[in-house]
């Protein structure tokens, strides 16, 4: 009801701030019911070998709670950007950043349900209203990552860290698992790009020598080092 008398009211700066709050809550009941989700999955890597029975009935009790509380968000997140959707004229009442929020939001989710592909979908989306959070480029880096997207994976996160530095120590992770899997050319890829935004952070060089190491080419490992140890002094 009230975004059909937005649209024939020509404007109501009462039912517009009405909206907003509105768009607002949704936002932070969606949020809550992720971070509980969040919350209990964690919760549940915790051993029960000592529970009892009905603490462990309590925390299934508490499981169905919360999957029930994640799947009512969902179904109002995606009737609100449904909405959004049909109704253009909401795009110049909602900030960019209120729309952008929803799209990542259910890039989220969808990304939780393992359905990367279309989780993409929703954080290109959400990037074409909010382009310059650093956070919401790795969350498309990861859902590009999961589906062996590499090339745009690559891209998103290359564009997270040119929006804040920080975002580079991802490189080094995924340099660590690629290393841990033996896929050491792909590693040193990695921390390479590391380095390259994060110059200050020496130490990776080891880890550059080690996967060389790994590759048998024990020359480079070893200049390697030598350089190391020219800029350590």
């Amino acid at each position: 009801m009230l975004i059909k008398g937005l649209q024939y009211s020509g404007g109501h700066p009462v039912l517009e701030k009405r909206l907003n709050q509105m768009a607002d809550l949704i936002l932070k009941s969606v949020n809550s019911s992720l971070e509980a989700c969040n919350l209990q999955a964690s919760e549940s890597t915790v051993s029960n070998a000592n529970a009892s029975g009905s603490v462990n009935g309590s925390k299934e009790q508490q499981k169905i709670h919360t999957d029930t509380q994640l799947k009512d968000a969902r179904i109002k997140l995606e009737r609100w950007i449904d909405d959004i959707e049909k109704h253009p004229f909401l795009n110049k009442i909602l900030t960019a950043h209120t729309i952008g929020k929803f799209h990542r939001l259910n890039g989220t989710m969808l990304a939780r349900e393992n359905n990367f592909i279309k989780a993409v979908e929703k954080f290109d989306k959400a990037l074409f209203f909010v382009d310059d959070n650093p956070e919401y480029y790795l969350l498309k880096a990861d859902a590009c990552f999961a589906v062996n997207d590499y090339e745009n994976g690559i891209n998103a996160l290359n564009k997270a860290v040119k929006l804040d530095v920080k975002y580079a120590v991802y490189w080094e992770n995924m340099g660590d698992n690629l290393a841990d899997q033996g896929k050491f050319n792909d590693a040193i890829a990695a921390y390479e790009q590391f380095f390259a935004a994060s110059s200050e952070n020496k130490m990776v060089l080891k880890k550059i020598s080690q996967c060389f190491v790994g590759l048998g080419q024990l020359q480079a490992a070893k200049d390697i080092l030598i350089e190391l140890k020219r800029l350590c002094g």
